[in-house]
């Protein structure tokens, strides 16, 4: 068996090169271990679960992921007192823990992703990861049966992008926005367009906006009005965007809400010598958008002689009571019953004095 030390030498040596993978569905599992994609909140995980408690010591491992889609963010691993991580070649090697029970389900090792601006909703991603090395402790330190296997899981969010005719509308979060974008399927000529939008106020407020083929805009924000000046005979490419607009978070947002994003154009001239308009325009465009829910527990405050207080939290967070201290005359409050902590479910407190 290699020590660890010549299994870093190793990688300092050579990249490695990865094997192409085949079609395992997004839960796969090969044995006795799975590969899973999953997203939680903003970031998608990766997982290499046991579906049976594993003791394991060290790991030497490869991994593969969409560049373009996704950015690395993190790692987590119970079994490891060191960690070398070669970013650029997704290497990884993990130095002997302690002995560690790593239970059914629970992960040997879990890179977490950013989302990154080439992400496409609706397209699927591709995962993989191959242990070439993952020692037992025992004296011979053999390999586990699945040492050397490819696995893959695949990611894929439902698409919020309607296509009719050859322009799509696209709605999509890139960081702490939303871009709802207009695009061409095929490369399209266009000089000057006149168009309306909408969008829910309440939940999002206006950036920017951002086109290639004007020379000026006029923008009534009030009436969501936009008339863009003909500009130089341009060519936008398929996927690329004739108009985006793009918006921040308003306080009306709620995760678990579906918002609706709409755009028209009523004129699109192409660069012809009557003008006419693209059989697109004078059609209602919409992309929706919608977030996970968090999840949220109500939270109920009783204070002997007065009506029960209620009020919502979101998972993990510590409630707090809106009245500020409870009184009751005569007596000195001494505390909620039971202690107040974070929320995994609905509770009550009862005021004590």
């Amino acid at each position: 068996m290699k020590s660890f030390k010549k299994i870093l030498a190793s990688v300092l040596v050579a990249a490695m090169v990865f094997a192409a993978f085949g079609t395992i569905p997004a839960f796969g599992a090969t044995g006795d271990v799975q590969l899973v994609a999953e997203r939680v909140g903003d970031t998608v995980e990766v997982s290499f679960v046991p579906t049976s408690d594993m003791n394991i010591m060290a790991i030497r491992l490869t991994y593969s992921y969409d560049e373009s889609a996704f950015t690395f963010k993190s790692l987590y691993t119970p079994i490891a007192t060191s960690v070398v991580h070669n970013q650029e070649e997704h290497i990884i090697i993990q130095d002997r823990a302690d002995d560690i029970t790593v239970a059914a389900g629970e992960p040997i090792l879990k890179l977490v992703f950013d989302i990154a601006g080439g992400y496409v909703a609706g397209n699927s991603y591709t995962f993989g990861m191959n242990y070439e090395e993952a020692y037992a402790e025992a004296t011979d330190f053999e390999n586990y049966d699945w040492c050397g296997t490819d696995y893959t899981a695949t990611y894929k969010e439902e698409s919020t992008t309607p296509v009719t005719g050859d322009v799509q509308l696209i709605v999509e979060r890139v960081g702490d926005t939303i871009e709802v974008s207009f695009v061409p399927t095929s490369d399209m000529n266009i000089m000057a367009i006149r168009l309306t939008y909408s969008y829910d106020e309440t939940a999002f407020t206006f950036k920017s906006l951002y086109t290639p083929i004007a020379t000026s805009v006029v923008h009534n924000q009030e009436e969501h009005i936009i008339i863009q000046d003909r500009a130089d005979d341009i060519t936008v490419a398929a996927g690329e965007p004739i108009l985006k607009l793009v918006f921040d978070f308003a306080d009306g947002y709620v995760k678990g809400n579906e918002y609706t994003f709409g755009m028209n154009y009523e004129e699109a001239y192409a660069e012809a010598t009557d003008f006419e308009n693209y059989e697109w325009c004078g059609t209602d465009f919409t992309g929706t958008y919608k977030e996970e829910a968090e999840d949220t527990y109500t939270i109920t405050w009783v204070v002997e002689g007065q009506e029960n207080v209620t009020t919502t939290v979101a998972a993990g967070e510590t409630p707090a009571y809106p009245n500020g201290t409870p009184e009751k005359e005569g007596y000195t409050f001494n505390g909620w019953d039971p202690e107040i902590v974070p929320a995994t479910a609905d509770a009550t407190y009862t005021a004590q004095f």
